[in-house]
Parts: structure tokens; sequence; C-alpha cells
């Protein structure tokens, strides 16, 4: 399998995942403009470098495709289980943040994947995306309450909805 250990090792161990704090402040911060408190849901969670940073200010649960990340982090984060964007473990209208961080270019029905966002996000709660480079403005915001339905959905243009950046 493409997500197991292997794959986390050749890419968590680059400069770019030394180098991540800076990125995960940046992310963060953009997160909390929005909600600063909550319960927070990240989608792909990799190594869990952002649920490990944003514990502090968020309950946090993840889920994440690979059963070697899950129960790699299970040991630091209870609340994360194995699954995927298009079919979330988790119970309708439950949190108050998504997060979708470098994970939507990997998934291959993104209509699927945004409709289980919303399905378990709060009535005012938002879903925050982040595309591979997070300084360049690939990072959109989805508010439930009021824009979720209409936005538009294109992986090849990397057009998600409205920036944030």
């Amino acid at each position: 399998m493409q997500f197991e250990k292997p794959y986390f090792d050749k890419h968590y161990r680059s400069d770019f995942a030394r180098n991540s704090r800076k990125k995960l402040s940046f992310l963060l911060e953009k997160i909390k403009h929005y909600k600063n408190n909550g319960k927070l849901l990240d989608i792909g969670f990799g190594y869990g470098a952002f649920l490990s940073f944003a514990k502090n200010s968020f309950d946090v649960y993840g889920i994440d495709y690979s059963a070697y990340t899950v129960e790699r982090l299970q040991k630091e984060i209870k609340t994360v289980k194995q699954g995927s964007a298009e079919n979330i473990p988790f119970q309708d209208n439950f949190f108050d943040v998504v997060s979708c961080l470098d994970v939507l270019e990997h998934v291959p029905h993104l209509e699927k994947a945004f409709s289980e966002c919303k399905r378990v996000l709060k009535k005012d709660g938002s879903c925050f995306v982040n595309l591979g480079d997070s300084y360049n403005n690939h990072n959109w915001i989805f508010e439930k309450k009021n824009r979720f339905e209409n936005q538009t959905i294109n992986k090849k243009n990397k057009t998600f909805g409205r920036g944030i950046g």
C-alpha cells in the first residue's frame, strides 16, 4: 500500500517535514481566525504533527487511510481512527473545524469528500483546505452555514472556493 511505513519514512524525514513547525503555526493561525476552540478533525494526519500542534487549542480528532500511522499516533492521541475523507467514521454535526492539509490531492472522489466534511461539521462549522504550498495562497475555508453548498470543486485547477491566503 502506498501510504504505509516506507512512504512516511521517506516523506516525513525530508527537509520540508523537519521545517514544518513554521508551516503548522501559519496554518493553525489561519484556522483560529475562524474558530479558536472546539472539536477539530484532521483528515489524513500522516505522522500527526498538526494534531500534536493543535491540541493546545482544540479537542483534536483525526482520521488517516494508513493503519500504520493510526497505530503509531494512538499512543499519543487516543481520538484517531482509520478512515478516509470519502467515508468519515464520525457522527453528523460533530466538529467545529475539519482540516484537510495536503490531502485532497490524493482523494479520487472530491465531491464525496466534501459531502462527508459537510456532514460531520456543526451548523456553524468551518472546513479548512490546504494544497501543497501553504505560503502561496492555496488555502481555502468553507463555512457550512452559508457557503459550503456553492463551492467549486475542481481538482485539476486547484479551485476549491474562496481563497484565504
